[in-house]
């Protein structure tokens, strides 16, 4: 979506400038290319370098005289006051938190970035991204890149070496061949923001390239032409029908493993064995599959590469629950409730497992914390009602679910335990209306048609009971069959 509109806003720029007669046509032009500016700004932050590309491309293609600013020509002011909007708009948006080291957390609890180190390590980072546009192979979603701390380094230094000698290579180039030199410049401006001082968890993505690799092939494609097509044309022909036939195959190829998540992961499990991060992923994959104890292996492995890895711990403990190691499930919970006091999610799967153990105490208490952590986190409030509504705290337990419905109104079995609530006060007309609604959220809800025949019951309305706890049998809930025969009959 960014480069959609990072080009749009270029392309609309370049046709404003190069119309010269249709004033009208022109400045409808400029304000769609701010138009589209602000689209990419609001799309993505490295869209905040398209106002030094639009003057890129006026130092290179544009300006065709002696470069000279005339500060009584009203295009200068406006320019000026544009460029002072610009910076405005950055200060407000960000703040210098951004420069800020990024400490370690829950998914990566071994490496502190800072905006040295994150630089440094871009030198080799820009290098491994002109390799992948020249040879497209062994890709990789989630690249296990070594952090660099030391400027001299030996892959730290060589890529140094080669981006300082690109951008030499560019000013020498400007007045001898100013496409290759703009294609360089615009290579590198396009990956300021993302591969400069400000430090992101992901050293490496591939997709960082889609804004930076139109200067590749601009470069590519013109060179082919300069070089071949008057003379060779055939040539040229073949040369452009092998890079397209080449890329399409190995897109092809690469959409395998895209297929799902389980294929991702098990591609980055193989070309990154050493980070634990992919085999904590292609655990949840497992998960989604119910591949269980496959599931565990992995998260086995990513614990054993990296101890402190929280987020592996909870995903495990989840796994566990559903395994039915419930006292496992309890020790990885813990575990993570050690490492990170503020992970409310910990709380709430600790409550369910005190819950299911009937101690209601213990797991009421965790679902507190959880809900102090997050006041919208809905399932909190929901597992904290079912600890009331199990421990005859009916009107605790009404407030949690109303709370619930609040914030989730389809929330269907909110509805139904609601109604569990105002049956145990004998609020009879309460609990069938709260009944109902969870049977209109959930057409084929078995429990909520078998309960609501309870109150309907003790009102008075045998049939209408009668016709629930029929529907249930229907929907293949067993024990409607016991309470029909006995008061059906």
């Amino acid at each position: 979506m960014v480069a959609l509109f990072y080009f749009l806003s270029i392309a609309l720029y370049l046709k404003a400038r190069l119309t010269n007669n249709n004033y009208v046509t022109k400045y409808l032009l400029f304000s769609g290319s701010l138009i589209s500016a602000i689209l990419a700004m609001l799309s993505k932050e490295n869209a905040y370098t398209l106002p030094f590309a639009i003057v890129l491309f006026e130092l290179f293609f544009l300006r065709t005289g002696k470069f000279s600013i005339n500060f009584r020509d009203y295009r200068i002011l406006l320019l000026i006051g544009a460029f002072i909007s610009f910076v405005l708009l950055v200060l407000f948006k960000f703040s210098l938190s951004i420069f800020n080291p990024i400490a370690p957390d829950f998914t990566n609890d071994y490496r502190t970035i800072t905006p040295l180190n994150y630089l440094l390590t871009q030198f080799s980072v820009i290098i491994k991204y002109i390799q992948l546009l020249f040879l497209p192979i062994s890709q990789n979603f989630d690249y296990d890149f070594k952090l660099s701390n030391n400027f001299f380094e030996i892959k730290t230094l060589l890529s140094f070496i080669v981006l300082l000698s690109c951008g030499a290579a560019a000013l020498f180039l400007f007045n001898k061949n100013r496409i290759v030199s703009f294609c360089i410049f615009w290579f590198l401006l396009t990956l300021s923001v993302e591969s400069s001082i400000i430090p992101i968890d992901d050293l490496i993505v591939e997709h960082r390239t889609y804004l930076p690799s139109f200067s590749f092939f601009l470069i590519i494609s013109s060179g082919i032409y300069f070089l071949l097509w008057n003379e060779h044309k055939y040539l040229a022909a073949s040369i452009l029908a092998i890079i397209i036939v080449s890329n399409s195959f190995l897109t092809y190829e690469r959409n395998k493993v895209w297929r799902n998540e389980l294929s991702l992961w098990s591609d980055v499990v193989t070309k990154s064995p050493d980070k634990a991060r992919p085999f904590a992923n292609r655990g949840c994959a497992l998960f989604l599959e119910n591949k269980i104890y496959a599931a565990i292996d992995d998260f086995n492995k990513a614990i054993e590469l990296q101890p402190s890895y929280t987020k592996a711990y909870f995903n495990r403990g989840v796994v566990y629950i559903n395994a039915n190691r419930n006292t496992e499930a309890l020790n990885d919970f813990n575990k993570v409730i050690e490492q990170r006091s503020d992970f409310g999610e910990a709380y709430l799967n600790r409550g369910l497992l005190f819950e299911k153990e009937k101690k209601h105490a213990l797991a009421i208490a965790d679902f507190n914390k959880a809900i102090s952590l997050d006041t919208n986190f809905t399932l909190s409030y929901f597992n904290r009602g079912n600890a009331f509504l199990n421990t005859n705290r009916n009107d605790e337990a009404i407030s949690d679910y109303n709370k619930v419905i609040k914030q989730k109104p389809d929330f269907a079995e909110a509805y139904h335990n609601l109604g569990m609530a105002f049956y145990s006060k004998e609020s009879n007309e309460e609990a069938i209306s709260n009944y109902s609604k969870a049977i209109e959220l959930k057409k084929d809800y078995a429990e909520a048609f078998y309960n609501r025949g309870f109150p309907e019951y003790d009102s008075g309305k045998k049939d209408i009971a009668c016709i629930d706890w029929k529907k249930a049998i229907e929907l293949g809930y067993q024990p409607a069959t016991q309470i029909y025969n006995k008061f059906c009959h």
